[in-house]
């Protein structure tokens, strides 16, 4: 079967006249791994609905976050995913092993996890949720000041881009698409390996995350479906 669909693929890949590639990483595989012409592909980044993933403002973060027994200073984190090896959650509870900020959360989304995640977030203050409704991941992007996804390789997540529009600063590694719109240290920050997510952990309060809060918010307005669509239909009408 996946002989099948693989060569289903290659022919689709090969036959159409425009392939939109949703990141340069995509674009990349199409032509070295698949011989596509460059001059065949565009690449235009996924979209997010920004009226229904938004930022609440400071007084209702605060108060939502207060209710949920979090501490006015307490790191909150996320990582939302259903393949959690692929996207890098090991790595982000070994950095957690060695940062040294106390007072953090880290809510894990998506999935069920498996006894080597259990054993590996031992010692941590890991929270697994599970799967839940789209208000409450809408909620959690919200009262969180860092949504990490470490992936070994992901074209482009809707995860980054919904959490940013929600006020949530992406911390992603270079193999994620969603890396390319991110200026490290601006909007975002883009790790290479879990060393790196420790020491920039370790760092964390000498920054201005309210700052970055902000850029990250306006960058994903940039990347509204609406505008998506403009684009889009700007290069199909050529």
């Amino acid at each position: 079967k996946l002989l099948m669909e693989a060569k289903i693929e290659k022919i689709i890949f090969k036959t159409s006249k425009k392939l939109w590639a949703v990141s340069n990483l995509v674009k990349k595989i199409l032509v070295e791994d698949y011989g596509i012409p460059e001059d065949k592909i565009f690449v235009l980044h996924n979209g997010v609905d920004i009226n229904k993933y938004h930022p609440l403002n400071d007084e209702e973060r605060t108060k939502i976050r207060e209710k949920m027994g979090l501490k006015e200073n307490t790191l909150v984190m996320i990582f939302v995913g259903g393949d959690v090896h692929r996207k890098g959650l090991i790595r982000i509870l070994h950095a957690l092993k060695k940062n040294a900020i106390n007072n953090y959360v880290l809510y894990a989304i998506g999935f069920i996890p498996d006894h080597k995640i259990l054993s590996l977030s031992q010692g941590l203050n890991v929270k697994f949720l599970g799967k839940i409704s789209e208000n409450d991941l809408i909620l959690y992007y919200q009262i969180s000041d860092l949504n990490l996804l470490l992936s070994y390789f992901d074209p482009f997540p809707l995860v980054m881009l919904e959490g940013m529009a929600s006020g949530s600063i992406p911390i992603v590694t270079p193999t994620v698409g969603a890396s390319e719109i991110i200026i490290n240290g601006n909007n975002g920050f883009i790790v290479k390996n879990e060393t790196e997510l420790t020491e920039l952990l370790n760092n964390i309060n000498h920054l201005d995350l309210n700052n970055i809060r902000k850029n990250a918010i306006n960058t994903a307005r940039k990347y509204s479906w609406d505008n998506i669509a403009k684009h889009l239909m700007s290069i199909i009408e050529k």
